[in-house]
Formats: structure tokens, C-alpha cells, sequence
């Protein structure tokens, strides 16, 4: 058994990758017989806020407050945030002997005190940092090129985050991207040294999200709350925020409609806290017209989200800038659902052929490539069988064994055969 320290940004999974995917890490890790001790961060106004243990699906979780400052949040709040868990981290060394430190986060400014623990040989446990995408990219992807102050204020907050990141990142043992499409942006932005850097997907609960019975009464009930009985329905999910694209199949759908009139286009939006982009969103929609044939729900808890992936006849994924390797394709794929996304990222190397991928930023391509889709039933079957399949290839067990070799690489623990993997 390893015993493994887990700090994280938030454990509950939400429509978030950097968030949903150690999540899901930590419970395969717990049900391959290692003991996972997460600490997560949690939004908070209790002032008698209670940071001692409490368990979800069997793994312990130490909660710490979520800092709300005003100004510089990309800077000021993290720090503050990392002081927390550092602080907490040390509370349990005293009674718990960590083999390993496994840091989740799509930036250091968030875990820069505990790195700091490890430089000065405070913290001696080996420390593995996951980057869930890469805080500065993220960033520079959401910047407007408009010049105003605020925009100004998050230029400087995306440079201080990328040098605090390059400092402590050599902090680390090793350093896990996320996917092969990392790698290159972690050794030319972030200069990390080749030899700590390592390779791993993330990956996907083909158990949970599955296709589901056609007569699922549950899948029926939501047709019927949104009125999509006779519906063809365009499915998008992820963060409302600007470089998730939804702005573009907004622009396709005029054409799609004109093709196919019974269409809807149902987003499922994560929460509000991560919606900045709905306002323009939803202004766009109302300009053109469109507000009878959209649909935007947030706030979906994780085990329903299968009922609305099971809505689709085909999930679009239009991001654009920047997407390393977005979760929401490992899921479509999952639920056997045909997926059309743009030609960026990490995205040709997750879906494995480039059928059904098309120029980011061309809502005309997009546009077409969905009818398709929609128009022809064998290229559905085909598109969803290929995709069930691949998402095998991603299922957590096999991550998290790989993710134990490393953890066992870097311990005085048995060796691997001796080992539970």
C-alpha cells in the first residue's frame, strides 16, 4: 500500500477537467488498496469553518477555506490558498508518514508554499506535480486583445503565475503533463528539464459513462422538461467561458436549422462561478434570434451527468487558442456519441482520426460537419461504436497504474510485482 498525500484545487467533481480528473485518480488509487489523503479547497463564508477530516466514497479529505480577494485573484488568492494547504499538509505528517506527495494543478501560484516546504527539506516526501493544462496558456486563450486596464492587470497576473510556475515547478520529482500534446509547451514555456517530465492522459469511467437503455425513463424526463420529444439535439458541455467556442456554434446554427429545423442546442454549462462568458453569450443568442432553440443549464451534478450526455445525437466541442485535452470528448466518446471538434490541442491525438474535426473558428465547417452527422444515420452508428471503443483505451485503472509505477520509481517502497497495481 502507498500512502499518498493529495493536495488538489476542489475534490467534488464538477464540469471541470483540472478538477473531475484527480477525482477520479484518487477513488481508482483508493480501490486499488492505496491510502489517498486529499487536500482540497472549499468556498466558505463559516467563520467556524471546520477543516478536520471527512470522508466521500472512502477517501479523506481535509478541507481548506477558498480565498475570494478582489484584485489580482490569479495571484493573491492562490498563495494565500497554497500558505493553507501547506499548513495543513504539515498538520497531518505529524501523524501520517507520507511515501508521496501528488500535487494536482494547472498552476504553482496555488501550491507555492507547500513546493517551498519541499525546497527547504521541511517536507522530504517525494512531490509529483500533475499540470491539468497550463494556467499561463489558459490564460493568454481568455485574454481579450482589447486594451483597457483590467485587461492590462490579467497580462501581468498570466506572466507572474508563468515565473512563479517556472521556479517551483523544479521543485517537483517529477512533473506529469497531461498527454503527449504537453510536452512541448512544458519544456519551451515552462522550461522544465526533459528528464522530470512524464507523459500521462487522463481518462475516463467507461463503467459510468455509458450508453444508456433507449427507454431510460430518466433520459425521458429531461426530453420532457426542455420540450426535446422529436428533437435533434447538439450537445455541448464545459465551462462558459470564452475559449470553449460556444460562441461559434451559435453562428453555425442558422445553417443547421435551415437543414434541419427540429434541432436544439442544448450547452450544459458547468457553474456559475466559471460562466464569465454567458452574458456575451446569451446576447449573441438574442441577437440572432435564436433563443427558442437554445437551451443553457448549469450546475449538473456528476451522476446525472451520463442522462444528459445520453440527450445527444452528436456533442460538439468548438474550443478554440488553446485545449490540451479536454474531458468532455473522453466522456461523449464514452457515452458512444459522435463528436465534431476543432483541430487544436491535444484533440486529433484523444479522438484518434480526424473524420470529424474541423478548423477552430469556422462556424461554416462546423456547421456542415454537424449536419453530416445528423443526415446520415450509418456515419452516426459508425462514429459512436469507434468512439465507445476508444475511450477504452483511457479507462482510470490503466492511468492509475501507470501513475503507481512512478509513485513505486520514487520510493524505497516493493517493487511493482510485490505491489498493488
Amino acid at each position: 500500500m502507498i500512502v499518498i498525500g493529495y493536495p488538489t484545487s476542489d475534490n467534488e467533481p464538477i464540469v471541470s477537467g483540472e478538477i473531475k480528473n484527480p477525482f477520479y485518480l484518487s477513488q481508482t488509487l483508493k480501490k486499488l488498496g492505496h491510502d489517498v489523503s486529499v487536500i482540497n479547497t472549499t468556498f466558505t463564508t463559516d467563520k467556524k469553518f471546520d477543516s478536520s477530516c471527512r470522508v466521500l466514497d472512502g477517501i479523506k479529505i481535509y478541507d481548506v477555506k477558498k480565498i475570494k480577494k478582489k484584485y489580482l485573484r490569479g495571484i493573491i488568492n492562490p498563495i494565500i490558498e497554497s500558505i493553507y494547504k501547506a499548513k495543513k499538509l504539515l498538520q497531518l505528517i505529524k501523524t501520517k508518514n507520507f511515501d508521496i506527495i501528488h500535487i494536482h494543478t494547472s498552476t504553482c501560484t496555488s501550491l507555492a508554499a507547500v513546493l517551498f516546504l519541499k525546497k527547504i527539506k521541511i517536507i522530504k516526501s517525494p512531490i509529483i506535480i500533475t499540470f491539468h493544462g497550463t494556467g499561463f496558456l489558459e490564460g493568454r486563450a481568455e485574454e481579450d486583445n482589447k486594451f483597457s486596464f483590467y485587461n492590462f492587470l490579467v497580462s501581468i497576473n498570466n506572466l507572474c503565475q508563468l515565473y512563479i510556475d517556472r521556479i517551483t515547478l523544479r521543485w517537483s520529482e517529477k512533473i506529469i503533463s497531461a498527454g503527449e500534446y504537453q510536452v512541448k509547451e512544458m519544456l519551451d514555456v515552462y522550461k522544465v528539464p526533459i528528464e522530470k517530465l512524464i507523459p500521462i492522459s487522463n481518462g475516463v469511467d467507461t463503467s459510468f459513462y455509458t450508453p444508456l437503455p433507449k427507454d431510460s425513463a430518466e433520459v425521458t424526463k429531461i426530453r420532457e422538461r426542455y420540450g426535446l420529444i422529436g428533437m435533434r439535439v447538439v450537445l455541448l458541455v464545459g465551462r462558459i467561458a470564452k475559449k470553449k467556442g460556444f460562441q461559434y456554434i451559435v453562428e453555425a446554427a442558422p445553417y443547421i436549422l435551415k437543414q434541419i429545423p427540429n434541432t436544439r442546442f442544448f450547452i450544459v454549462g458547468g457553474i456559475d462561478l466559471f460562466a464569465h462568458y454567458e452574458p456575451k453569450l446569451i446576447e449573441k443568442i438574442r441577437y440572432l434570434n435564436l433563443e427558442e432553440k437554445f437551451i443553457i443549464v448549469k450546475d449538473v451534478i456528476e451522476k446525472n451527468m451520463p442522462l444528459y450526455y445520453d440527450l445527444a445525437d452528436v456533442c460538439v466541442v468548438p474550443s478554440i487558442n488553446y485545449e490540451p485535452l479536454p474531458t468532455v470528448i473522453f466522456e461523449a466518446m464514452s457515452c458512444g456519441k459522435p463528436v465534431v471538434a476543432s483541430n487544436i490541442g491535444g484533440i486529433p491525438d484523444q479522438i484518434g482520426y480526424k473524420d470529424t474535426l474541423v478548423p477552430q473558428k469556422n462556424p461554416n465547417k462546423m456547421a456542415k460537419k454537424v449536419v453530416t452527422i445528423l443526415t446520415d444515420k450509418a456515419l452516426a452508428n459508425r462514429l459512436s461504436n469507434q468512439n465507445r471503443i476508444q475511450s477504452k483505451k483511457f479507462e482510470w485503472e490503466k492511468i492509475a497504474k501507470e501513475h503507481i509505477i512512478i509513485y513505486l520509481g520514487l520510493t524505497h517502497l516493493p517493487s511493482k510485482k510485490d505491489s498493488v497495481i
